[in-house]
């Protein structure tokens, strides 16, 4: 698989993450919201939250892959002669 498919896989998996928190927390902030009429806007900041952190971490490992991928600094190798 080509590194850009790698890419792709590994984004995908975010997406997928974030969908299965996304219903989670809804769920999870419906069943305990007291105030039934807030309800709807707990479960938007819960959506729209889990999309910010979910996003967080996926730039951080794509920064963290393409630097890896294409490195700025290469490494020199400095023989020492005796």
């Amino acid at each position: 698989m080509s590194p850009t498919g790698f890419i792709w896989v590994g984004s995908f998996s975010f997406v997928v993450v974030w969908i299965i928190l996304a219903i989670c927390l809804s769920i999870y902030t419906s069943k305990q919201t007291k105030d039934k009429s807030l309800a709807c806007e707990y479960v938007t900041m819960s959506i729209t939250l889990s999309f910010l952190g979910i996003f967080c971490m996926w730039l951080m490992w794509i920064c963290v892959y393409l630097h890896q991928l294409y490195p700025l600094i290469y490494p020199t190798v400095k023989f020492i002669a005796d």
